[in-house]
């Protein structure tokens, strides 16, 4: 049991430096080619996939995990912190210009609606202070006259008809 272990232990390392040898590219495998590091680990199975992997491979600094650029989130990102700066300043700006234009129009509106008020204010005045034109006489009603009838003579004026007492 013990020896099986050990062997599958020493295979999967042969076969892991065999992969890595493999995939490597040039510029990573120090000392020896690719292909003469393959023969060594195939050749000496144990040792040679332990001296590939210590001595073959370029020292990384990620330690192989991670290859490429390393990635930052983005709250720590300088360039995505310094354009979401300039954005909310942009937007600030913006902000402040609209609110500016508002104020702006709102003034000149309350200057013209007081102007008009003016104006009608003086309109007002000078119309209460024109004489006012006499206007033409209207015509008298006249209130109608009785119409006399030819009365016989010697006959009593009817009680509408009588004179005037005062002879007017």
């Amino acid at each position: 049991m013990t020896q099986t272990i050990l062997t599958l232990c020493i295979v999967g390392v042969v076969i892991y430096a065999l992969v890595d040898c493999w995939r490597s590219r040039p510029d990573e495998v120090q000392r020896l080619s690719r292909a003469a590091w393959a023969v060594i680990i195939l050749a000496l199975p144990p040792v040679g996939a332990l001296a590939f992997l210590t001595l073959g491979r370029a020292p990384s600094p990620t330690s192989g995990l991670l290859t490429g650029p390393r990635l930052t989130a983005p709250d720590d990102d300088p360039e995505f912190l310094r354009a979401l700066e300039l954005k909310r300043r942009q937007t600030l700006v913006e902000e402040r210009r609209r609110r500016e234009a508002d104020e702006k129009r709102r003034k000149a509106e309350r200057k013209e609606q007081h102007r008009t008020e003016r104006k009608a204010d003086k309109t007002d005045r000078a119309d209460a202070a024109q004489p006012a034109t006499p206007q033409p006489a209207a015509a008298q009603p006249t209130t109608p006259q009785p119409v006399q009838d030819d009365a016989a003579p010697g006959s009593e004026p009817e009680p509408d008809e009588r004179p005037d007492p005062s002879g007017v």
